[in-house]
């Protein structure tokens, strides 16, 4: 028995499993699962919610994500360098959600196939 969660906007899924496990699968194939900011304010969230003990991440289609999504971050192009919300937020959004998966208890997997940068 499984529980799935698409979170509206943010073409992330998760699901939780029966045996406690926690699946988040980026899912923006068109895009190779390039990640944006409705994409990382997701994953922040369930990275630091998720209480199970094992977090599998994956993607759709051919790519498992090609790093930050470039449209998005070229129409942050009129918001000042300063502001959180800018091309300056942004990457800090990725790092800190490379940081909480390296720094969470219990254990990670990455099912990474095709392309995988970030």
């Amino acid at each position: 028995m499984c529980n799935w969660t698409v979170l509206p906007g943010s073409q992330v899924a998760v699901q939780r499993n029966f045996s406690g496990a926690t699946v988040v699968t980026l899912s923006c194939p068109e895009k190779l699962n390039a990640l944006t900011p409705a994409m990382l304010h997701c994953l922040k969230a369930t990275i630091a919610q998720d209480p199970s003990a094992l977090m599998l991440f994956n993607g759709t289609g051919k790519a498992f994500c090609a790093g930050g999504n470039t449209s998005e971050f070229l129409k942050m192009g009129q918001v000042p360098i300063e502001e959180t919300s800018g091309h300056l937020g942004f990457f800090r959004n990725i790092f800190e959600v490379c940081h909480m998966m390296g720094a969470r208890s219990g254990n990670r997997v990455t099912i990474a196939h095709g392309v995988a940068a970030g």
